[in-house]
């Protein structure tokens, strides 16, 4: 009879030893940042996404004559080499974009300490091709939602830039 009294005793001191070193114990340690500041992948995604949708915001008041807006500032590398190709391509053409661009909706895709990549479908049915006397001539088969693949670039603890924007899809 005592061997049940002495395996429930045994037990009682074995969790009470458990619950005190838990107790005791420091508390689990917070995620250390990584090299861009990041504790986590979803604060990764959110700076990502905070940018994306500031460069967008920029490029949209810089088009509405908003003289301090800079959607330069937030590009890098390939995407400024081919934004600043096709803005002067669209100037001596003579032609100019209208209306906003929208962004619907912004998917994760996969994240590094140094770069984040998402994909981003963008509205662009109020956004239109202009000529030189102000006539609308964005073309009739244009689609009004496009999907990119959009990649962000630590820059040095100072942010994130789009480094890289490629079509996907005229459909998202």
């Amino acid at each position: 009879m005592r061997a049940p009294a002495a395996t429930i005793t045994t037990i009682l001191v074995a969790c009470l030893a458990a619950f005190s070193l838990s107790a005791c114990a420091p508390p689990a340690p917070e995620p250390s940042p990584t090299p861009t500041g990041f504790a986590s992948e979803e604060e990764a995604f959110a700076a990502a996404e905070e940018t994306y949708r500031a460069y967008v915001d920029a490029a949209n008041a810089a088009r509405d004559g908003v003289a301090d807006a800079d959607p330069w500032s937030l590009l890098s590398g390939e995407a400024l080499e081919e934004e600043r190709a096709a803005m002067t391509a669209i100037e001596e053409s003579g032609r100019r974009l209208d209306g906003p661009i929208v962004i619907e909706s912004i998917s994760p895709d996969w994240w590094t300490p140094e770069e984040a990549s998402m994909f981003v479908c963008l509205n662009l049915e109020s956004a239109r091709v202009l000529d030189s006397t102000g006539r609308d001539i964005t073309p009739p088969t244009r689609s009004d939602r496009n999907l990119l693949e959009v990649r962000l670039t630590s820059r040095d603890r100072e942010g994130l830039t789009v480094s890289r924007s490629v079509l996907r899809s005229e459909e998202c």
